[in-house]
This record gives C-alpha cells, structure tokens and sequence, in this order.
C-alpha cells in the first residue's frame, strides 16, 4: 500500500506500519482535537466496551464494512482501529488506517498485528495520498469533529477511483434528544438509589468540537461528487443513554438495537441518532 503514498510522508522507525505526513495543518481546532483525542487513547475502548455502545457497534460496523467488496480501504479517522481491524479480517480488502492521533494509532497497530493494516498519522483535510488510488472510505463518527467537513470530503473524492464507495455514520443533528431526556433523568435518579454513578460513562464528554450532522447537510456536502445510494438513520430506541450499570441494561440494548435495525434506512424517518450513508464517487 506504501505505493499509494505521496513523498510527503515518511515511515516511522519506532513503530513498523506507521508512516506519517511531513506536515499537518496547525489550526487551533484540530491541534485541540488531536489533543483531545491522545488523552482518551488509552481508555477509548472501555468506552466502546459499554452496552450503550456495544450493542449498537456489534451491527452498526458489521453494515459499514460489508459495504466494502475488495482492494484498497481507508478508514478515516480510525481511533482505535475496531473498523480498520473489521475490514482488514475480510480477507479482501488492504487498509490504510488515518488518524491525527499518534497514540490511536499506536491502539490500531497493537490491535491489528498480522492484518494488512498500514497506520497514516495525517490530517483528514490533507491526505498524502495518491489521487484516484483508493476503492472505498469508511468515516465513523467524524465528520462532525472536523472545523472544515467540506473540504475532508473533497479529500475522499479526490483519493477515490471513480466508482469508489463511501460510506459515512455521524451523529445526526435531527435527533429529537428531547425524547428521551425525562427517561434518562428518571433512569438516572433511580439508579442512584442502588449505585453511586461512575464519574464518567462515556469519553465523549469533553471533545472539544461536536457539530451534529443532519442527513440534508450531508447530501448538500457530497454534491456532486458523490452520488448517494442510500441515506438513513439508526440508533432511536437505543440513543437512550442509562447509567452503566442500570438493571436489565443489557437486555434493554439488545431488543433496542434489534428494532432499530429492522427499521435501519427504511422507518426511522432521519430521527435516529446516528445518520447512516453509502454514497458512490461520481464517474
């Protein structure tokens, strides 16, 4: 895959697989997220591991990567590798793994030994990589931490052969949270009464730049170099945030996700909380 790469990057000797760009852009915002993002490294995966999460993950990635059918993959803003390791197990597809991170980066390497995983600690905005090398681009849940999401998406467009899959889940910002915020301040109260709350449920928390994406904001960001194949929602009835450890949260998560799945892209009417699209590269 090293073949794929402009001059701009260089292989780092203290961590085989990983090359890294010359330069990276220095704006405030994204030297802030990168910030952010090595301090969560190390814990990143305790917070996928809760059943909020881990119940959603154990479809939603399964859908992104069976999308993809072969050849060269990059997974934008990789974190911690799950979606990189998931494609690179296929058998079929070669990834390169992006992140401005080095200690994500580090996670996906450790996480993905034998796989054919290159890690690339590059800007998503600035990819040193070759035009029109790449066959499909996952991005799970970044988008919205990036000051400029146009331009990343020109990026993609401009790494991808054309045909090239994309396939994006970000927060949706149609979202109705007001739904569920009595539920979750009632759910919150009562399992107070049993077990103080942890200190935190989720790394999230403190990121320092979250802008929701609505699915019309998406489709106006991929025109028209892209052309969507399919744009949806997923993740209503189990958006609903319980303290980790409430009764039955396990079995709550997993009926949740079983109807949220069956009504992925078809019933959810863009209300879920994660917007969920495949776009192809225009020709």
């Amino acid at each position: 895959m090293e073949h794929i790469l402009k001059p701009a990057v260089a292989a780092q000797t203290d961590l085989p697989r990983l090359w890294e760009a010359r330069h990276l852009p220095d704006n405030p915002a994204a030297l802030a997220d990168e910030r952010y993002h090595d301090i969560v490294a190390e814990t990143y995966d305790d917070w996928e591991g809760t059943p909020w999460m881990a119940h959603a993950e154990a479809w939603i990635v399964p859908w992104m990567v069976g999308h993809v059918r072969g050849g060269i993959a990059v997974d934008l803003g990789t974190g911690t590798g799950r979606i990189a390791q998931a494609l690179a197990e296929t058998g079929s597809v070669e990834v390169i793994a992006v992140d401005r991170s080095r200690l994500m980066l580090q996670a996906t390497l450790a996480k993905t030994k034998g796989l054919p995983v290159l890690a690339l600690r590059a800007d998503a905005a600035d990819l040193p990589i070759l035009d029109a090398t790449v066959d499909a681009v996952t991005c799970s849940g970044v988008l919205h931490h990036i000051e400029d999401p146009r331009r990343a998406i020109n990026e993609v467009a401009r790494v991808l052969r054309p045909g090239g899959l994309f396939v994006i889940r970000e927060p949706n910002a149609d979202y109705p949270a007001k739904w569920f915020a009595p539920l979750e301040r009632m759910a919150k109260t009562a399992h107070g009464w049993w077990l103080a709350p942890p200190a935190t449920e989720t790394c999230e928390a403190s990121a320092p730049s979250e802008q929701p994406v609505s699915p019309a904001l998406l489709r106006d960001w991929l025109s028209p170099m892209f052309v969507p194949e399919s744009i949806g929602s997923a993740k209503l009835l189990a958006s609903l945030s319980l303290p980790v450890g409430t009764w039955g949260e396990h079995l709550y998560y997993r009926l949740a996700n079983l109807a949220d799945r069956a009504c992925v892209l078809k019933l959810l009417r863009g209300r879920g909380s994660l917007v969920l699209v495949v776009a192809r590269r225009t020709e």
